[in-house]
């Protein structure tokens, strides 16, 4: 597993950047960086399941939410690849290599400004598309913050 870091300096209450990064609505719009049509099923509360997946690709992930303080911090960890069809697939190659990722949101604020950090621990294969993903997503979802202060 390789460890990645990634951060941003959004001029946006810590609350707002937390709600925009994890509505639905606007999850979507920021996600784009990742997939098209990338979207979720789940509450985001502790200890359960969310779905992570994009219609028009047909697959996705399956992550449980392991700790959960609003507006501070979030962390989950991935179990298992969706397949097309909806099934839940762990022994796949690709799937083994994807289960045990972590994905952990910080979130801190001085002077309306928020600092989130992003931290995400994966098979080094995943690495180039979290870069190239994160750049992206991140300024997205900064966008999406500062617009209509």
């Amino acid at each position: 597993m390789v460890k990645q870091h990634f951060q941003a300096e959004i001029k946006a209450a810590k609350e707002k950047v937390w709600k925009t990064m994890l509505d639905k609505p606007t999850y979507e719009k920021w996600t784009k960086a990742f997939s098209p049509n990338s979207t979720f099923a789940g509450d985001w509360s502790e200890s359960s399941a969310m779905r992570f997946w994009d219609p028009g690709y047909g697959g996705g992930t399956k992550a449980l939410v392991e700790k959960v303080k609003p507006f501070e911090l979030l962390r989950m960890r991935h179990v298992a690849m969706i397949a097309a069809d909806g099934s839940e697939d762990v022994e796949s190659p690709d799937a083994k290599k994807l289960i045990g990722t972590l994905e952990q949101y910080g979130f801190s604020e001085s002077k309306g400004v928020t600092r989130l950090f992003v931290e995400i621990e994966a098979h080094e294969e995943y690495s180039a598309m979290f870069a190239e993903g994160w750049d992206k997503a991140l300024k997205l979802l900064k966008e999406l913050c500062e617009a209509n202060r």
